[in-house]
C-alpha cells in the first residue's frame, strides 16, 4: 500500500535531494528542469508569496516512487496549483517511477482532488511525450489539454561543411560576411568550458555580454534583476 504524504516547509524541501535526485535519474521524466538543485534554487529566490505543496508518493518499505513538485499562488481571487519552477523553466512534470506512472500519478491526484485549499490546477508546459499526458489523457481528470510551446530540433550533420551547404544562399552569405568581419577586426578563440573552476568566470562573461546587447536596444535584458 502506498503512503503519501506533504511537503510545506523550505528545510524539508531542501534535505530531500538525494531521494529527489535518484528518483528523478530512474524516471522517463529526467531533466535539469527537474532537478532538486534547479528547483530549489527557484523556490529559494522567486517563492515570496507562494506556498509549498510538494507531494511525496512511497511504498510501504519507505522507497520513494513519485514527486509532484507544485506550489499554490494567488491567481486574481482564487488559488492555483501549479509546477514549481513555473513562469522561468522550459520542462515540467510529475516525477514518477518507471512503469509505476498510472498507479503513482493516480494515487497524486486523488489526493490532491480530497485537499480543498486549492481552486485550479494549471500545469504547464509539460513535454509532449511525457508519461503524465498519457495517464491523464481521457481521464476526468484532465479538463482541457492545450499546445503552448514548440521546441524545434535541429539534427546536426557530421562536419561544419555539411551543415553550411544545408542553409539557404543568403544565410550562407550573411555567416561569410560575420565570420570575415570577427577575424579581421579582433583576434578570436575559441574556448570548451569543461572545468568547474572556470564556469563562474564564463558564466559572469555570457551575462555581461547579455546585458550588454540588450542595454544597447535600450531594453533590459534577463539578468538585470539579482535574483
Amino acid at each position: 500500500m502506498m503512503q503519501i504524504r506533504e511537503i510545506t516547509d523550505a528545510e524539508e524541501f531542501n534535505i530531500l535531494k538525494s531521494k529527489w535526485n535518484k528518483l528523478l535519474k530512474k524516471s522517463r521524466s529526467n531533466n535539469i528542469f527537474l532537478t532538486h538543485q534547479w528547483l530549489y534554487t527557484w523556490w529559494k529566490y522567486f517563492g515570496e508569496g507562494k506556498r509549498l505543496k510538494i507531494i511525496l508518493v512511497e511504498e510501504e518499505n519507505g522507497e520513494l516512487v513519485g514527486i509532484a513538485p507544485l506550489i499554490l499562488e494567488k491567481f486574481y481571487f482564487l488559488k492555483r496549483l501549479t509546477f514549481i519552477g513555473a513562469h522561468q523553466s522550459d520542462y515540467h512534470d510529475f516525477i514518477l517511477f518507471p512503469r509505476q506512472e498510472k498507479r503513482v500519478l493516480g494515487a497524486i491526484i486523488e489526493y490532491l482532488y480530497k485537499t480543498s485549499d486549492w481552486d485550479v490546477m494549471d500545469l504547464k508546459e509539460i513535454p509532449e511525450d511525457s508519461e503524465t499526458l498519457k495517464v491523464l489523457d481521457g481521464s476526468p481528470y484532465l479538463k482541457r489539454n492545450t499546445v503552448q510551446s514548440t521546441c524545434p530540433v535541429l539534427n546536426l550533420p557530421e562536419s561544419w561543411d555539411d551543415l553550411f551547404s544545408n542553409f539557404s544562399k543568403k544565410m550562407r552569405r550573411n555567416l561569410r560576411y560575420n565570420l570575415n568581419y570577427l577575424n579581421n577586426k579582433f583576434q578570436i578563440n575559441y574556448e570548451n568550458c569543461e572545468r568547474n573552476d572556470s564556469l563562474k568566470r564564463n558564466m559572469e562573461v555570457l551575462f555581461e555580454l547579455h546585458q550588454k546587447r540588450w542595454r544597447k536596444r535600450g531594453l533590459e535584458g534577463a539578468f538585470i534583476n539579482p535574483r
